[in-house]
């Protein structure tokens, strides 16, 4: 067939088809293959889609899980109970040692505390520094050595014998002035046993203000629920 011949000659090529035919035919299957993929592309959409939506709902799921455990992890610091290792009271030992007196020397025993504790948070850290010092200023003038043979409990039914440092076995001691009762419940594992050594004494006093008045481990409420630590607040014991 020549060129420019009209497509009525194909009917002599293509014996059994009218090129009309031919034409019907390749727009019909043109027009399948179209809906094949138009409905391949629809189909794939709607994978997406919903692939799309788990994703979301996972991702949303893993992030509330996240804050919920972040959540915890800010509860346990603010309200776990102090990690006391109780001692015999016999076990208490009375050995006025060299300690450093002083502000400087006070803070820095206080750091050594807090790493004690475990309490790592920069906020939580200057609060109980912040009570701490004015604590074991109006306790002990900063002097780790210090008793209080005079107040109630110097006195029976108080105290009733002398112990090693010949004062008597009721009389509070120390930086922040542990008396030997408290500072034997309260004592913080991996601190000494002596009563006047400043970080053991600072630490079993932490511990008891936390287990007795329920201040939280991040001292959030140290100076309201202990005047003591409040620089604004009369001094008073504790």
């Amino acid at each position: 067939m020549a060129l420019g011949e009209p497509l009525s000659g194909l009917a002599g090529v293509m014996g059994g088809f009218q090129s009309g035919a031919v034409i019907q035919e390749s727009g019909t299957a043109l027009d399948s293959a179209s809906k094949r993929v138009g409905s391949d592309l629809s189909e794939l959409a709607a994978k997406l889609h919903t692939a799309a939506e788990k994703y979301e709902r996972t991702d949303h799921q893993l992030g509330s899980e996240l804050d919920k455990a972040l959540q915890n992890i800010d509860r346990k610091d603010h309200e776990a109970p102090p990690r006391t290792a109780p001692i015999p009271l016999d076990k208490v030992t009375y050995e006025q040692g060299n300690f450093a007196t002083g502000p400087d020397a006070t803070r820095d025993y206080i750091n050594q505390t807090l790493d004690q504790l475990g309490i790592t948070e920069p906020a939580a850290r200057q609060r109980w520094m912040d009570g701490y010092m004015t604590m074991a200023l109006r306790e002990s003038s900063y002097d780790p050595n210090a008793i209080n043979d005079w107040d109630i409990n110097s006195k029976p039914p108080n105290s009733t014998y002398s112990v090693a440092d010949g004062y008597g076995n009721g009389c509070s001691r120390g930086l922040v002035q542990c008396v030997p009762g408290t500072f034997a419940q309260y004592h913080q594992p991996g601190t000494s046993n002596d009563i006047y050594d400043p970080v053991a004494n600072i630490a079993a006093s932490m511990n008891y203000v936390m287990g007795h008045y329920g201040v939280s481990r991040d001292a959030s409420n140290l100076a309201a629920l202990v005047p003591q630590a409040d620089p604004n607040a009369n001094p008073e014991g504790y």
